[in-house]
């Protein structure tokens, strides 16, 4: 998210709008109340931009038509206290009005749908009515959505949002190792894991699609092939496996010290990994990664994966001539591998 402060606009409450632009006039819109915007060369606004401004002046980018895959945060609430989130979590309570009215503006180019928090289950009925509108105003587009899974231990959960309909609904789910122990040491919550494996099972008895994730970092990266051989064995119905390089923020920032492994140096067992799972027919995908730090023969599996807000790319990178297919670096994280070279 883009944010900035600005002087001379003057609202008493949160207000959110679409940007237009005309004859050089810059003006926000959202149906009750009309803005005129300054030129701003931070946020360099464009028309169809959804932007939200706050009473005390500061003004932040929503969703620009140009990223094509819109995020509504549900949440800065968990349930679990993973040892490496990369964000801090909060009481702050749900934004449910914010998502709607973002929806309210119908967003333009929405090629992907991503609902994230916190944990958006936390409220379960927030996530059913946004499911629902998400369903009403893009109904051919796909969602991912963002989950520890817990909450779909309870079937009624799942059945709900299967009643919803929508088609294209991928539930994003991550397991760090092959045994409870350390999973549920991982995201600091006795009986995770239980708890994840039951949701995943009652996700896919209602036939909805669902994606394992894991990242990597030095307390899973020794795990990572029993990890694999548990999914293709036990979770051979999951619709996608991501494997995925660490966001050094929040709690991984604090902790980097103990957390941080260089891609360059586990480059050898995720190709393995990997291909592993390929191997197996599981779909595969590798996420946050530089092509340049992987091997070879499995940079076919890698995407370009990060949210173009927080993307970024070492100046080294501008000679390289896959650069257009790489995902580069978060520009959030406060660790970069050494390693990265132009191919």
């Amino acid at each position: 998210m883009l944010s900035t402060k600005i002087e001379g606009i003057n609202i008493e409450q949160p207000y959110i709008g679409k940007v237009y632009i005309e004859n050089d006039l810059i003006t926000c819109n959202n149906g009750r109340l009309k803005l005129t915007l300054s030129p701003n060369d931070f946020l360099n606004y464009e028309s169809g931009d959804i932007i939200s401004i706050m009473p005390d002046g500061i003004v932040s980018i929503l969703y620009r038509t140009s990223w094509q895959d819109l995020t509504l945060f549900v949440t800065n609430q968990c349930n679990s206290a993973c040892i490496m989130c990369p964000q801090v979590c909060d009481n702050s309570g749900h934004f449910l009005n914010m998502n709607l009215q973002i929806l309210e503006l119908r967003p333009e180019n929405v090629k992907h749908i991503g609902i994230t928090g916190g944990e958006p289950t936390v409220f379960p009925d927030v996530v059913v009515e946004l499911l629902n509108r998400v369903h009403d105003i893009y109904p051919d587009t796909p969602v991912s959505f963002l989950t520890n899974g817990r909450a779909f231990k309870n079937l009624n959960l799942v059945k709900k949002i299967t009643s919803i309909g929508h088609s294209k609904l991928l539930f994003c789910i991550p397991l760090y190792a092959a045994n409870y122990e350390q999973h549920d040491y991982i995201v600091g919550s006795k009986g995770a894991f239980v708890d994840t494996i039951k949701g995943i099972f009652n996700l896919f008895r209602m036939r909805q699609l669902v994606e394992i994730r894991t990242v990597l970092f030095s307390k899973t990266i020794g795990n990572i092939k029993l990890l694999a051989d548990y999914i293709s064995r036990n979770l051979p119905f999951v619709r996608h496996v991501a494997i995925m390089g660490m966001e050094y923020s929040g709690y991984a920032a604090k902790n980097s010290n103990e957390f941080w492994i260089d891609p360059f140096d586990y480059k050898e067992i995720l190709d393995s990994t990997a291909l592993s799972l390929y191997r197996r027919g599981m779909m595969t995908s590798i996420y946050n990664i530089p092509l340049c730090l992987l091997t070879e023969r499995v940079r076919f599996l890698a995407r370009d994966s990060i949210s173009a807000w927080k993307k970024t790319y070492p100046i080294s990178c501008n000679t390289c001539s896959v650069k257009e297919q790489c995902c580069g670096i978060f520009e959030t994280s406060i660790n970069i591998s050494e390693h990265i070279i132009p191919l």
